[in-house]
């Protein structure tokens, strides 16, 4: 599915096929002015409410052998849909190079497609197109008919590179419920420890320091050495810290607007305690016995090791 529109077929109209029938949303057509056409753009001789093709000359027409070999009857007529959800002629764009010219107002839903189906391959398009959907195609499409993501809005001026100086190889960020309200909040591991943004659905609060630890210099944690994870260990609902340290896994319990004091809850997993490489040997959390807590899940050299959770 490339967007939220289904086109069906209702052969039960085929005795009635033409744009006089209420039964149907539009009607598809042979005809024999040439090429192809849809009701948008509704001029040069389009009719409306119905899609006409004029099978016979794409097929002999030896002006489409030479300019557009790979050109299909199917990708004509997925231009053609194409139309009919409202998209124009990708070439009318200034970036095709104005070589076939059109009026009237358009908006830009992607960037520029020089393979788009709803690009002419003679128009300084890609010669060898069959007018097929592309990703650019499938993205405008959804863009206007669903699903989709909305445009970027902000909803905190902090953990960004710019924005609170956060860097990749230093302070992790997660996402995850910390207050059992419903909805993903933001936890960034920074220097200082690890800063909470509540979501309240249309925005992050800003960021408050929950404990003073697990941090590049609160702790010396690294990222080469230290994995962080959260999650829910002790089935209060809300997502706790589980570091993964030198001396092995500590805790911190969310109480919901904080981080209690780290405690070290078993002696391995750790870089010391036991050997485990973050390039080597990846450790997860999840509730390996449905007991409503989640455990520790590593997998190191000799295979996968549980450590179950004992809150």
């Amino acid at each position: 599915m490339e967007a939220d529109v289904d086109f069906v077929y209702v052969p039960g109209q085929n005795g009635d096929c033409n744009n006089a029938n209420t039964n149907v949303v539009f009607a598809v057509r042979p005809w024999n002015s040439g090429g192809a056409c849809s009701f948008f753009p509704s001029g040069g001789g389009c009719v409306a409410r119905t899609v006409v093709i004029d099978y016979n000359d794409l097929d002999t027409n030896p002006f489409y052998e030479t300019n557009a070999p790979n050109m299909t009857t199917t990708g004509v007529v997925t231009h053609e849909l194409g139309h009919v959800l409202g998209l124009r002629h990708e070439h009318v764009r200034a970036e095709s190079g104005g070589t076939c010219v059109e009026g009237g107002e358009w908006r830009t839903l992607t960037r520029y497609d020089a393979g788009s189906t709803m690009h002419y391959p003679w128009c300084n398009g890609v010669m060898t197109s069959d007018l097929s959907i592309t990703g650019f195609d499938a993205l405008g499409a959804r863009k206007l008919y669903g699903p989709n993501f909305g445009a970027p809005a902000l909803w905190t001026g902090n953990f960004g590179h710019d924005a609170g100086g956060w860097r990749v190889e230093q302070h992790p960020r997660f996402m995850a419920d910390v207050n059992n309200d419903g909805r993903d909040d933001v936890v960034g591991f920074g220097n200082a420890g690890v800063y909470v943004a509540l979501s309240t659905g249309s925005s992050f609060s800003a960021p408050e320091l929950w404990i003073g630890n697990y941090g590049h210099d609160a702790g010396g944690w690294r990222v080469e050495q230290h994995p962080r994870l959260l999650s829910d260990v002790n089935g209060d609902g809300r997502q706790d810290i589980v570091g993964f340290g030198n001396a092995g896994a500590y805790t911190s319990l969310s109480t919901g607007a904080s981080f209690s004091r780290a405690e070290l809850w078993v002696d391995n997993f750790g870089y010391d305690a036991g050997g485990w490489r973050v390039e080597q040997h990846p450790r997860l959390l999840a509730d390996v016995n449905a007991d409503g807590f989640a455990d520790i899940v590593g997998f190191g050299n000799g295979g996968t090791y549980i450590s179950l959770a004992n809150p």
